[in-house]
């Protein structure tokens, strides 16, 4: 930040839109341009090539982002850079420059005997004209020059013409031979050209850490400046306990001996599954934004796959935790479940698991497909998947062998199981009454249907 001139913004959000739709006010374009290059100097390339770092910015803020890449080049590296109109006080920053038309090589050199050498072909600049604009407008074809086309080329035929001559001057054999010889010393075992190496080195375990403990400050930081979207998932979680608390809140005036009530409680059970599976759907927006971030940085070799998901997967741990409590509480509260410390702990872990589940599903998706709809699809059709496999709307034995084998990996099916054992494991279904009355519901529908099927011929 200091070698681009940001540290005075050091603390400063970036801005932009953030996930959601909101925008926030932070760095300006050319600020944010100059931050981008000191991100790509982090890793310490040997070799750095920018093509027009410079569009779309002002003159002022085109001279600083070159003053930093020519800091940068006197540090050591190597700097290519591409751009179109520089002006004169840029133009002096250059140590060589490649001047091309229409995909010709026009002249390569010092830029202050660019002049000089088109000068040798009878192509004068004017009397205080820059030189940058002389030569940009002096190779530029294809439109009409005015009064200058006395003293331009103004076609493709003179283009290759100027080009021809110059890959045949002193010039370019000078260069070639320079060329050469840096080959041949890389050849020997020598650097092509030299690099100052890591800022910091580190071994292996220390490297990791380090990359363990920046990633976990950034992710913190992203979800506390997205405070909205924090908000947004916790009043969802308890909506949704109190939605589902209310459904079932009749269970908790029933006699819970009643055996008539187990459908209703796995119904319940099934049903709390499925919004923590669905809940966290809402986080797709974050990891689609954040995945950019880790394709450039990875490529850059900032970090590997396993330091950047470590501390994302904590911090979202943190969050599906929350969430899952506030989930939990008015569910348990409303809709009588077992009033035991054991149980309603068990039930907490449970919940906090399947929402855990479906927070790596959206994860997986986000980070595998490239648009924020597709992941979007692959999540649900992964939702739909564990839902059909949890036994709960078909049977599991129904199920093709290759499916059927999948189902110990459904996290609803395992959320439903663990839910079921602290609701109705152990739990006294004995009373006289109500087995009476199951008795007689049972002879009931044992009666209609040998009756239906002595009027159909069979049974």
């Amino acid at each position: 930040l200091r070698l681009v001139g940001l540290r005075k913004a050091l603390h400063t959000a970036v801005g932009g839109a953030l996930p959601g739709g909101l925008t926030l006010r932070g760095l300006s374009g050319g600020e944010r341009r100059r931050l981008s290059i000191a991100v790509s100097m982090l890793p310490r390339p040997a070799l750095v090539f920018a093509d027009e770092p410079t569009s779309g910015l002002d003159a002022l803020a085109s001279l600083k982002v070159l003053q930093v890449f020519k800091d940068v080049a006197s540090s050591g590296r190597v700097v290519v850079l591409t751009l179109h109109q520089p002006r004169a006080a840029i133009w002096q920053l250059f140590d060589r420059l490649y001047l091309l038309s229409e995909g010709r090589l026009m002249y390569t050199g010092l830029p202050s005997q660019g002049a000089s050498w088109f000068e040798t072909l009878g192509y004068s600049a004017p009397v205080g004209c820059s030189p940058a604009d002389w030569l940009l407008d002096l190779v530029s074809v294809g439109f009409d020059k005015g009064p200058m086309s006395g003293c331009s080329l103004n076609s493709a035929a003179d283009v290759e013409a100027a080009s021809f001559k110059f890959r045949q001057s002193a010039y370019m054999r000078s260069i070639n031979e320079e060329l050469q010889a840096a080959f041949d010393t890389s050849r020997g075992g020598g650097p092509l050209w030299p690099h100052s190496g890591s800022a910091v080195e580190r071994s292996g375990v220390a490297r990791w850490l380090h990359q363990f403990r920046t990633l976990l400050w950034r992710h913190a930081l992203n979800y506390h400046r997205n405070v909205g979207n924090v908000a947004a998932r916790l009043c969802l979680a308890a909506a949704s306990g109190l939605a589902v608390g209310f459904c079932y809140s009749g269970l908790a005036v029933v006699d819970a001996r009643d055996p008539h009530t187990i459908p209703d409680r796995l119904g319940a059970i099934f049903f709390m599954c499925i919004v923590l599976m669905i809940t966290p759907n809402c986080t797709m927006a974050l990891f689609c934004a954040d995945r950019r971030f880790y394709v450039v940085e990875s490529a850059s070799q900032l970090y590997g796959p396993l330091a950047y998901y470590l501390p994302m997967a904590l911090c979202e741990l943190v969050l599906n935790v929350a969430g899952a409590m506030l989930f939990w509480v008015p569910v348990w509260g409303l809709s009588g479940m077992r009033r035991d410390l054991g149980v309603f702990v068990w039930g907490f872990l449970s919940c906090s698991l399947v929402q855990l589940c479906g927070a790596q599903i959206v994860n997986f998706s986000a980070l595998l497909l490239p648009s924020q709809e597709l992941a979007f699809v692959l999540s649900v059709a992964l939702n739909i998947f564990a839902f059909i496999t949890s036994g709960t709307l078909v049977k599991t034995h129904d199920l093709v062998a290759p499916v059927r084998a999948l189902r110990f990996f459904s996290p609803v099916k395992l959320g439903i199981q663990a839910l079921a054992i602290c609701e109705i494991a152990d739990r006294d279904f004995s009373n006289a009454r109500h087995l009476e009355s199951l008795h007689v519901a049972l002879d009931g529908i044992a009666s209609r249907a040998a009756a239906r099927g002595h009027a159909g011929g069979d049974v």
